[in-house]
């Protein structure tokens, strides 16, 4: 199945400079093109705590509204993290 149209002109407006501030909507179009309302899935955006030193936005997704156990978690995080996470696994490999 192909992407919808507007999912990939969200996801094409994103910055090369991106932060994680510009995530939350074009996911949040993919995962309600995904789990579309009126269906038995529910997205639920779950903001971090006021006083959290990482700036983490995630996503829930729930099946028959059992809003204790959520399907997919989807935590947003800035590309940059993904280079780190590199480096420290390469630190590794060379030891």
């Amino acid at each position: 199945m192909p992407w919808p149209a507007i999912v990939l002109r969200k996801f094409a407006k994103i910055p090369a400079a991106a932060s994680v501030a510009d995530f939350p909507g074009p996911y949040n179009i993919l995962l309600y093109s995904l789990f579309p309302p009126g269906s038995n899935f529910l997205v639920a955006p779950r903001w971090p705590p006021p006083n959290s030193l990482e700036p983490t936005f995630m996503y829930e997704v729930v099946y028959n509204l059992d809003l204790s156990e959520p399907v997919l978690v989807l935590q947003l995080k800035a590309p940059g993290d993904l280079l780190r996470v590199r480096h420290r696994t390469a630190r590794f490999e060379l030891a």
